[in-house]
């Protein structure tokens, strides 16, 4: 799937992997991220110059609409200059987790030598970001499956709740169709509220 959000292209493609190496890939990618001198601040943060590639375990996701968000306020964060981290991606994952502490982040995200992953690539332009993509998931032996989330989000409803800290009352009060867009929604509103207080 993909979105535009300001200028920037989002790809998301859910699937598993089947690599001893994610690890040591997931380094690299978040090494090759850091900023380099060439271009303006905003534009080597949000992909303007090059796409950039980031590879997240599921673990923690509920929704495509959780990894746009996130995306969006990682975004905004660099903008207003209220980032908490140097690049991009790191800031992604603690929106993602909506976690203060980038070391709590990094621990959701832990991947493994078999493991349901997205893969995500942003930038200016989209065919750049498919190529990138394409190189990744070769490298990493990626198998790709739309319905992952939604399957997940089914199956793990008791842990999302605990991990996010989310109350049956609030579920409650969000009153929602049905129980699994009231998790979601409430998702949303925990990653709106990242940069305001501990976690």
């Amino acid at each position: 799937m993909f979105s535009k959000i300001d200028s920037n292209f989002l790809i998301i493609k859910t699937g598993s992997i089947n690599t001893n190496n994610a690890e040591t890939i997931l380094l690299k990618l978040l090494e090759k991220a850091l900023p380099k001198n060439e271009g303006k601040p905003s534009e080597k943060l949000s992909g303007k110059t090059n796409p950039k590639i980031c590879m997240i375990s599921l673990k923690p996701i509920v929704s495509f609409e959780q990894i746009e968000s996130a995306f969006y306020h990682s975004l905004k964060a660099f903008e207003t200059n209220s980032n908490t981290t140097k690049n991009i991606q790191l800031e992604l994952l603690l929106f993602l987790t909506a976690k203060k502490q980038l070391d709590k982040a990094l621990d959701e995200m832990q991947l493994h030598g078999k493991d349901e992953i997205a893969l995500l690539g942003f930038g200016a332009n989209k065919n750049a970001i498919q190529k990138e993509l394409k190189i990744l998931e070769k490298e990493i032996k990626f198998k790709e499956n739309k319905k992952l989330i939604q399957k997940n989000l089914k199956k793990n409803y008791n842990y999302f709740k605990k991990f996010f800290c989310i109350t049956e009352k609030e579920l409650f009060i969000i009153q929602t169709k049905n129980k699994f867009d009231g998790l979601q929604k409430a998702v949303l509103e925990r990653i709106a509220l990242t940069k305001i207080g501990e976690r």
